[in-house]
């Protein structure tokens, strides 16, 4: 549950020409990546489905949307 809330803290520590990233952003891919392991059973299909849901929601590229697909990913770990 810790590392749930870890999106929540600032990172300072990261490269001054990093773009940090949204928490609300960070918060939803989370969850989902979180649901769709929920099974046990995560397909590559559902992968890009969340990608796609974060990329119309969020209107973000596709290097914005893999980005924070990758960091949910890490954080749900």
């Amino acid at each position: 549950m810790v590392d749930f809330f870890k999106f929540f803290k600032s990172k300072k520590d990261q490269a001054s020409e990093e773009r940090p990233l949204d928490p609300v952003q960070m918060a939803t891919a989370v969850l989902l990546i979180e649901m769709a392991r929920a099974d046990f059973d995560q397909a590559e299909n559902e992968n890009e489905v969340i990608k796609q849901l974060l990329k119309d929601h969020f209107d973000l590229n596709n290097q914005g949307t893999n980005d924070l697909f990758e960091e949910g990913r890490i954080d749900c770990r």
